[in-house]
């Protein structure tokens, strides 16, 4: 059961980073079928104990994407993330949210390795020109939120908080 509903959770996020490569958009139907796969999975675990961290969680990406956004937008004159982003980075959380050892701790590595891969793709995307000149200004960040989820989900936990 664990592979139908793995090999579920990993169609439906390439059907969504191959959607934001391409439109830079993310469909709230996309992201409910991922909620309804990742919840599925939680069920057939019997982990659905984790719904009240996953708020906590969601509430602390949501502020954090806002203070970064209204940061960047001061500091570069560009609003750096998108609500689709936001909501996608909210709906991955679900299936890292319960491996956590404090919400507001994983949520701001989650949010910091996004960045980074982010960054990443943003320089390797101008240096080889693999985005035309008229969207060098975005880049599509939903393979980054879902690189650094799978990071963050397979990421051996210490009881240390860092």
């Amino acid at each position: 059961m664990d592979v139908v509903i793995w090999g579920l959770f990993y169609l439906v996020n390439g059907v969504i980073v191959i959607h934001d490569c391409r439109t830079h958009k993310i469909k709230n139907k996309q992201l409910v079928v991922l909620v309804c796969v990742e919840l599925i999975y939680l069920a057939t675990r019997s982990e659905l104990f984790v719904i009240k961290e996953f708020l906590i969680y969601g509430l602390a990406i949501v502020v954090i994407y806002i203070l970064l956004n209204t940061l960047s937008q001061r500091m570069f004159r560009i609003k750096a993330v998108g609500m689709g982003d936001i909501k996608y980075t909210i709906s991955l959380s679900l299936v890292v949210v319960g491996q956590q050892q404090s919400a507001l701790t994983d949520a701001v590595r989650f949010i910091f390795l996004s960045w980074i891969i982010g960054g990443v793709i943003a320089l390797l995307s101008k240096v080889h020109r693999w985005l035309p000149t008229e969207k060098m200004a975005r880049i599509p960040f939903a393979p980054a939120i879902f690189l650094a989820s799978e990071i963050m989900r397979n990421w051996p936990r210490s009881n240390v908080l860092v």
